[in-house]
């Protein structure tokens, strides 16, 4: 074997190494340093949640923890409102020993291999919706959900154009001042594979340049992504795992030599040689950590397959794209899109009308009257349930994906905050009370495994929410701190209070708007 000699220089630059972090570029140029960089992916549905599918009671639970059933317990349009806040605040965890699995909500269950990397919040209000003036009720939800924030202006008479760029751009913008040539994945998968911005109401807003924002074109058809994005792959992947073993025989090499040299050293000189060795070790450690396979993504031939099976398969080839994208550094922020299944997808005619026969009519508020009576349309909300049991299952699919890519520090999951949320509370326009749910995230400070309930004591800005005067703690102030997880220094998303209408009684108060949401870190 030829020795092999380095000059000083080159010695120098491996001692850097060692105590400031070793680079390597892999298939997009990214740096792998001491410390995986951050990643965000966002996740939005239409048409709602279903609430009683979704939030949950251990059988632990304390009596004092309040129940989400109790905030929709109305008088059905002739009765009282309810003018008393409700003040419970808790939480439990999901890893909890005394959890069982039949604790778990319908929704929730789909994702109880997973429960230790997820944060699922109940009592949170979009509160923003309250004194958006623009868009019908969806438009200003669909809003709110993807920016944080109320509307601009309307159009078309019944959408709206946003007043803030929806938090992935807010977060692509971030990682720009470091990386110049991010860019975001935004993946629409439809039947029809059609790329753009068309849709009824729009959800994905960005900065256009001249001050202003512009609609995101998404992308919908699978083969023009990987065609762009991950061709060449499997062989730039074989390239950098030969330069990774080529740079552990570097360090092999030295070691032999610095044993050789040590026995013919003494005194601070053998001393110096041994720092240098335990450094060229480290080095040689950190190349053996567990390194994500940076593999190709697939896409599978839709010819002949019915609707909902196409539907599936392209959304699971964009959400392998994601997986490799993130975990082979093509990109660190992705948005990914749930609002064009069929409706076979989830056990339903293909010319059903989802919207009016089902979301409309799955308002969770007639299950309970002035006596807690059982009433509601049983059909439509059970439909409504199946179709977010269709989603879980995708989202739940992608989740394990990015759990099972190994890194240095944990997993691509560890290193990624994933936010699923769906434009409403509930089918029929709902903005109160609405679900969120967040997974991964661990190494940006997160403290996952979680379910957090929030208070009911804010001012009403609505003229429904129930004919409850109160409503919940600001959906915003989640936001902010996912956003100042991912490394933003900021405060509020659009204002730091607001103030909150209560519209039976004629009374007003402020409402916090600024700050982090509590117990999230």
């Amino acid at each position: 074997m030829s020795k092999l000699r380095l000059n000083r220089r080159t010695f120098l630059k491996l001692g850097a190494a060692a105590t400031g972090g070793l680079a390597l570029s892999g298939p997009a140029g990214l740096v792998e340093a001491q410390g995986t960089p951050p990643r965000f992916l966002m996740i939005y549905a239409g048409g709602g949640w279903t609430p009683r599918a979704t939030f949950m009671r251990p059988s632990f639970a304390d009596p004092s923890w309040g129940h989400w059933a109790d905030i929709l317990r109305i008088a059905r349009g002739n009765g009282t409102p309810n003018t008393t806040p409700e003040t419970s605040e808790f939480e439990f965890d999901f890893t909890d020993a005394r959890l069982a699995r039949g604790d778990m909500s319908r929704v929730l269950d789909v994702f109880w291999d997973q429960r230790s990397k997820l944060l699922a919040f109940e009592g949170l209000a979009m509160l923003s919706t309250g004194w958006d003036q623009f868009g019908d009720g969806h438009a200003r939800n669909h809003l709110a959900t993807m920016t944080g924030g109320p509307s601009a202006y309307e159009y078309d008479g019944v959408k709206s154009h946003a007043a803030y760029r929806s938090l992935d751009q807010v977060v692509l913008d971030h990682f720009k001042q470091t990386d110049p040539l991010a860019f975001s994945f935004d993946f629409n998968p439809n039947v029809a594979r059609r790329s753009g911005t068309s849709g009824f109401h729009y959800f994905l807003y960005a900065n256009d340049g001249m001050g202003g924002l512009a609609r995101l074109p998404t992308e919908g058809d699978p083969n023009a992504v990987f065609a762009r994005h991950f061709g060449g792959l499997d062989d730039m992947t074989a390239d950098l795992e030969r330069r990774r073993m080529a740079e552990r025989e570097v360090f092999r090499r030295l070691q032999s030599q610095y044993r050789d040299l040590a026995g013919r050293m003494s005194g601070f000189d053998r001393m110096r040689l041994e720092t240098h060795r335990a450094l060229l070790d480290e080095l040689d450690q950190r190349l053996a950590r567990p390194r994500v396979a940076c593999e190709a993504p697939s896409v599978a031939d839709v010819t002949g397959l019915d609707r909902a099976s196409a539907y599936e398969s392209d959304w699971n080839a964009f959400a392998d794209m994601i997986a490799a994208g993130f975990g082979c550094g093509i990109t660190r922020v992705a948005s990914l899109s749930l609002n064009a299944i069929p409706p076979e997808a989830y056990g339903l005619a293909a010319d059903t009308d989802i919207h009016h026969d089902y979301e409309h009519n799955s308002d969770p508020t007639s299950y309970y009257g002035p006596e807690g009576d059982a009433g509601g349309n049983v059909a439509a909300e059970e439909g409504m349930i199946q179709r977010q049991l269709f989603q879980a299952r995708l989202v739940q699919r992608l989740i394990s994906r990015l759990d099972q890519l190994p890194e240095a520090d944990g997993s691509v999951l560890d290193n990624t905050v994933v936010l699923y949320v769906s434009e409403l509370a509930n089918g029929n326009h709902g903005s109160e009370y609405c679900p969120f749910l967040v997974f991964g995230g661990a190494n940006t400070g997160l403290r996952t495994g979680r379910y957090l309930k929030y208070p009911q004591d804010n001012p009403n800005p609505w003229n429904r929410n129930y004919r409850n005067e109160h409503t919940g703690t600001p959906h915003s102030r989640l936001y902010v701190s996912l956003l100042r997880a991912l490394g933003l220094d900021i405060d509020y998303i659009h204002a730091p209070s607001i103030d909150g209408v209560v519209p039976h009684l004629g009374t007003s108060g402020t409402i916090d708007m600024s700050g982090p949401l509590a117990r999230l870190t």
